[in-house]
């Protein structure tokens, strides 16, 4: 999987778009994909909570390491109501919460989803705090 389809490396710090440069003649850009890690994190949640409420992202994968400590959706669930935001956003059509392990080429989940990811996802980010 290649991180960045935009050809950046430096993925989520460049602010233009891959389709930043189109002109009013081409296509229209297609709604945009991001994989985001971490989201049972501190900063990974609120990350997530203006992804989901940001209309020109169409889809996010919410992709966490595996927990003896419950699945991926409760723990970000209890890390948006420790901060106060929006529990029920997570119910958002536009979520998909895997989890897996970003150390293995295939993120650890299943080939067909891996498929779907690598096609789709326009962006990568991981955010640490």
């Amino acid at each position: 999987m290649k991180p960045y389809r935009n050809g950046s490396p430096h993925g989520v710090l460049d602010s233009r778009p891959s389709w930043a440069s189109l002109s009013a003649h081409d296509q229209e850009p297609r709604p945009t994909s991001i994989l985001l890690t971490g989201t049972t994190g501190n900063l990974g949640s609120y990350i997530l909570a203006l992804l989901i409420a940001d209309p020109k992202v169409a889809r996010i994968y919410a992709l966490n390491r595996s927990s003896a400590r419950g699945p991926a959706v409760e723990r970000i669930a209890a890390q948006f109501q420790k901060k106060g935001l929006d529990v029920t956003a997570l119910r958002s059509d536009k979520v998909s919460f895997i989890e897996g392990d970003t150390t293995k080429s295939d993120l650890g989940i299943d080939a067909c989803l891996y498929n779907e990811v690598e096609y789709l996802v326009v962006w990568v980010v991981g955010p640490r705090s």
